[in-house]
């Protein structure tokens, strides 16, 4: 009873060597724990997964040891991986992030800065209205003929500024004239 009768490793171990010092065969002994799966300190001195099931017709237990580095080395590695590829997908969909955030960023940019320079009185460089977003193509459309119309309007309040001041100059010229006269 408890005792080793076959070891597929090799082992320092003598087969009829009893183990029951082992908490499993122990267990297994009086008649506990059959079909759970424990981790201990295997007949190698390495920690092991084992599983016991008890065999009726023999009145035995088989206990199945797997070395832990053998269940865990794989997990380890998937884990591993799995980190790898969560972490690479998060880089690849902050750099699409970025990227999107500048394309849809640089036409405002390009729009601020024409109001600006509108604003500063200079004269500014229509907006690019060829984009790929057709929402801000159609805003710098609008925004090149609302600067157009407002040259043409400033031409002509210039003009008409100018007859004014001539008209005014006439006027002064001929009200001259007239004081001299009289």
């Amino acid at each position: 009873y408890g005792n080793l009768f076959f070891a597929s490793f090799e082992t320092d171990i003598e087969l009829g060597t009893p183990l029951t010092h082992i908490p499993i065969i122990r267990s297994l002994i009086a008649g506990k724990e059959w079909g759970k799966t424990q981790v201990y300190k295997g007949l190698d001195g390495k920690q092991v997964f084992a599983a016991a099931s008890h065999v009726d017709l023999l009145n035995w237990g088989i206990v199945t040891e797997v070395p832990e580095e053998t269940v865990k080395g794989p997990v380890s590695k998937a884990l591993f991986s799995l980190a790898a590829i969560i972490t690479s997908i998060a880089f690849l969909f902050s750099a699409f992030s970025i990227l999107l955030a500048r394309r849809i960023a640089k036409p405002i940019l390009e729009l601020t800065d024409a109001i600006q320079c509108i604003q500063d009185g200079k004269d500014c460089p229509k907006v690019n209205e060829k984009n790929n977003i057709r929402e801000f193509g159609l805003l710098a459309g609008c925004f090149n003929r609302t600067v157009s119309a407002l040259k043409e309007k400033e031409g002509e309040l210039q003009e008409a500024k100018e007859r004014a001041e001539g008209t005014n100059r006439l006027k002064s010229d001929f009200l001259n004239m007239m004081s001299n006269e009289l």
